[in-house]
C-alpha cells in the first residue's frame, strides 16, 4: 500500500512538472503575447478580466519576437499532450502504446502546421 502511495505521489509530481506547468506556461503566453483576436484569449478575457490585464501588463514590459510569441504556446501544449501520453502508457512498450503516441504526435503536428497556414492567411 504504501508502494502504492510513494507511486502516485511520483506520478503526481511528474504530471504537475511535466503537464500541468507546460499549459500554464501556454496559456500564460497567450494571456500576455497573442493579439486579442484568438478565441482562448476572449474567453480568458470573460472567465478573468483582471488576470489578463496584468498578464498583458507584464507582456508589454517584456517585448518578444512575433515567431517566438506564435510558438511558444503551441510548443508547451504539444509537449504536455506528449508527456501525458508518455505518463499513461509509462512501462507498457507495445503496438498500442506506439500507435495512441503515434496518433497524438499525428494530431499535434497537423494542429500546429494548421495554425501556421491560418496566421499567415490573416497576416495577408
Amino acid at each position: 500500500m504504501r508502494a502504492a502511495v510513494l507511486a502516485l505521489a511520483g506520478t503526481a509530481r511528474r504530471a504537475l512538472l511535466l503537464v500541468v506547468l507546460p499549459l500554464a506556461l501556454g496559456v500564460l503566453a497567450y494571456a500576455g503575447w497573442r493579439s486579442e483576436d484568438v478565441r482562448l484569449v476572449g474567453w480568458l478575457t470573460r472567465g478573468s478580466p483582471d488576470a489578463v490585464r496584468s498578464a498583458r501588463g507584464g507582456g508589454a514590459a517584456l517585448r518578444l519576437p512575433r515567431i517566438v510569441v506564435g510558438v511558444v504556446p503551441d510548443l508547451a501544449w504539444a509537449f504536455a499532450f506528449g508527456a501525458c501520453l508518455a505518463l499513461v502508457w509509462r512501462g507498457r512498450a507495445g503496438r498500442q502504446s506506439r500507435a495512441w503516441t503515434g496518433a497524438g504526435f499525428r494530431g499535434v503536428a497537423r494542429g500546429a502546421i494548421r495554425d501556421r497556414r491560418d496566421a499567415r492567411a490573416t497576416s495577408r
